[in-house]
């Protein structure tokens, strides 16, 4: 039967063949033996020849043999390639793991490189545990220096590959051709690039008993978000140093005026910092739930008491940055009453992303208290975002409304104010908007934490159970 093999013979300089140098093949029996010799003058070339469509042959090039090329008349390959010419060496990389802060850059650089005439060397960060390029993600054509800014496809704590690629030079300046077979890729250094280490500062005002304030302090990020198992110092206000996994809660007596600062250490020295000042007085109301949800036509925050005592007013004000508040609109209190009062405002001009709402009480003597603190995200375009929580408090179940920019598995996590995991469950979100609710019915009252976590991105939100 006739066939057409395609054959081509690459140096490391380009194609050896050409009208002027054809260069012969020789096809092989199984035993060896020449069975035929056919010259090319390109790359690639096909060979066109008739051959027993029940016999195994191979294909020769000077002392490279390519063996079993056609079995039965079937092609065992796309394309049989010789290399002809001697490859660069790209040298040896070390093999310790880099594992760093963000922020923090990796350098990897090889020893025992030999370069060949014509020859460069550069240095690649890619996905393969291998002498394979994989996906490279950057390029350095100076040393094996990267960070996690070094391309846009770095994702943190993932393990990607330092490596030297040896070979001909590409149509960039410094950068071997990949696609030439004499281009040499050595095995990769490790190296992990961790997620910042930030801390969520919830507060709670016992307005109804003492006035006094209750910090939670959630850490995220760093070595322990990679490696799951350890944990955080954290040191600030009202703390001296303390061991958290992932959180603490602090209690501020007194009601008055609080200030507090706190930073966040993981086991290689990664570390976050976060402070703000919260006022908390005890108030004339009993205060049932605040909540917020986005709505085409702005932010809707809903409120109910279950007593009030001289109470002239609300007052709802809303920040961009959890600490610059601006009045949006008062509603009118209900004076003195037992039973229960359910109150709303919208706020139209409401800006996209997350606003903080906070509600104030004033009384007819003029004494203003600050009530609770909320938050509404408008934008859903995020990788991973709560819209709100309601109602906060709670006596019993808690209905979340998250985005997602696609379908994907979630998992949600609860916590108690002492940081131990008290809950999970995994979820699948469709893209936009999505409702499911949490059971703290059987749990006892307390300040928690609840985090959304898609094996990229989290994001934490306080609970209280009443």
């Amino acid at each position: 039967m006739n066939i057409n093999i395609p054959v081509s013979v690459g140096g490391c300089t380009g194609c050896e063949a050409s009208p002027s140098n054809p260069v012969a093949i020789n096809i092989l029996t199984a035993s060896g033996s020449v069975y035929a010799t056919q010259a090319i003058s390109a790359c690639p070339s096909l060979i066109s020849i008739c051959l027993p469509n029940d016999q195994t042959f191979g294909l020769q090039y000077a002392d490279q043999i390519i063996a079993e090329a056609v079995v039965n008349g079937v092609l065992t390959d796309d394309l049989f390639t010789f290399i002809t010419g001697t490859p660069s060496d790209p040298g040896t990389m070390p093999t310790d793991q880099q594992t760093l802060c963000a922020g923090d850059a990796a350098t990897a650089n090889a020893t025992g490189v030999a370069l060949q005439d014509g020859h460069v060397l550069a240095y690649i960060l890619h996905t393969a545990n291998s002498t394979s390029a994989g996906t490279i993600l950057a390029i350095n054509t100076e040393n094996g220096t990267f960070s996690a800014s070094s391309g846009p496809g770095i994702q943190y704590n993932t393990v990607y590959y330092i490596s030297s690629v040896a070979g001909p030079e590409s149509g960039t300046v410094g950068v071997p051709d990949l696609g030439n077979a004499c281009t040499q890729v050595a095995a990769g250094s490790p190296v992990v690039f961790l997620s910042p280490v930030e801390l969520i500062i919830n507060t709670v005002c016992d307005w109804q008993v003492t006035g006094d304030l209750t910090v939670t302090v959630f850490a995220s990020g760093g070595l322990p978000a990679y490696d799951g198992v350890s944990g955080y110092t954290l040191s600030g206000t009202n703390l001296g140093e303390t061991n958290i996994n992932p959180s603490v809660t602090i209690i501020n007596e007194g009601q008055g005026e609080h200030s507090y600062a706190y930073l966040a250490t993981d086991a290689l020295g990664c570390s976050g910092a976060a402070g703000n000042t919260f006022v908390c007085y005890k108030t004339d109301i009993e205060l049932l739930s605040f909540a917020g949800k986005a709505e085409p036509h702005g932010n809707v925050l809903t409120w109910t008491t279950a007593t009030e005592t001289d109470n002239d007013y609300f007052t709802i004000e809303r920040a961009t940055d959890g600490v610059s508040f601006a009045e949006v609109g008062r509603v009118k209190g209900a004076g003195t009453v037992l039973s229960q009062q359910n109150y709303t405002l919208t706020d139209q001009n409401a800006p996209n992303g997350t606003a903080y709402y906070r509600l104030s009480q004033t009384d007819y003597n003029g004494t203003t208290r600050q009530a609770a603190t909320t938050l509404v995200v408008r934008d859903i375009q995020r990788d991973l975002s709560v819209i709100s929580l309601s109602p906060i408090p709670t006596t019993d179940v808690v209905q979340v409304q998250y985005a997602l920019p696609t379908a994907q598995n979630l998992r949600l996590t609860l916590y108690n104010s002492a940081g131990q995991l008290v809950w999970s469950q995994t979820l699948a979100g469709n893209a936009g908007l999505n409702t499911t609710t949490v059971d703290l019915a059987t749990y006892p009252s307390g300040v928690y934490a609840l985090m959304l976590h898609n094996g990229t991105n989290s994001t934490v939100n306080r609970v209280v159970k009443k």
